[in-house]
């Protein structure tokens, strides 16, 4: 069994996650994965912690340099920990960025994350998932809940639940949202509390007639950007009688 999915090992990770400002827990940790001989990433998690420290006390004047050479030693060594100049990936699916020895923020298809996600955050105290596709969504018979399927599993949320909190997030949290972009987060949350999605927008191809030819033009529905559907009509109409 690797360390990783020992008890003790996700009993930090709930820890940390409870108090994500404080470094006491990962230092411990760190300790606790020497004893397993996991030297290197209890080395990247000492190392970013006293970097996240050095940072904030940088501006100290009695630093030669405002410590800028020590820094510049510490971020090679990170780097280097880190397998390359970016955040070494997880997998093929999964990358990441560590905070202070911590997965923090992950980027990764909705696929990916609905197989591993479970799995991932019982490892890493994950804050935020940046997703480059966005997940099938269905709702079930009389729309009496929705449905995230993915290769592992079906997840179902009651109807009434994901639709009050939908149109609380296309209202007021995410302006310019549709319905249907709402209930999408709104599932997410629910599955997943405590962490911050961000979906890729939605595309909806508008036919639009330009000199008598006829294109298909692809608009992306759920930004603060998008037009309203009778704009794209009126755009149209006008590109017709150019």
């Amino acid at each position: 069994m690797s360390v990783y999915d020992h008890p003790e090992w996700h009993a930090f990770i709930r820890a940390i996650r409870e108090n994500l400002a404080e470094d006491t827990t990962r230092v411990v940790a760190a300790d606790w994965l020497d004893e397993r001989d996991e030297v290197g990433r209890a080395e990247l998690i000492r190392l970013q912690v006293q970097l996240a420290l050095f940072n904030e006390s940088s501006s100290d004047p009695a630093l030669p340099d405002g410590g800028g050479e020590e820094r510049h030693e510490m971020e090679s060594r990170e780097k280097q920990l880190l397998g390359g100049p970016n955040p070494r990936p997880l997998d093929t699916a999964l990358r990441g960025s560590y905070v202070r020895g911590f997965l923090d923020s992950l980027e990764c298809s909705a696929s990916a994350w609905l197989d591993q996600g479970d799995e991932l955050i019982l490892r890493e105290p994950v804050r935020a998932v940046t997703m480059t596709s966005r997940p099938e969504v269905e709702t079930g018979s009389a729309r009496r809940f929705w449905r995230l399927q993915g290769d592992r599993g079906t997840f179902e949320i009651d109807n009434a639940t994901v639709t009050s909190r939908a149109e609380e997030i296309a209202r007021r949290e995410r302006p310019g949202l549709g319905h249907s972009d709402g209930s999408v987060y709104a599932i997410l949350e629910q599955r997943w509390p405590g962490i911050d999605f961000t979906l890729p927008p939605a595309v909806m191809t508008v036919p639009v007639q330009v000199n008598g030819e006829l294109f298909d033009l692809d608009i992306e529905i759920g930004t603060r950007t998008t037009p309203p559907l009778s704009h794209l009509a009126r755009m149209g109409a006008g590109a017709a009688e150019t």
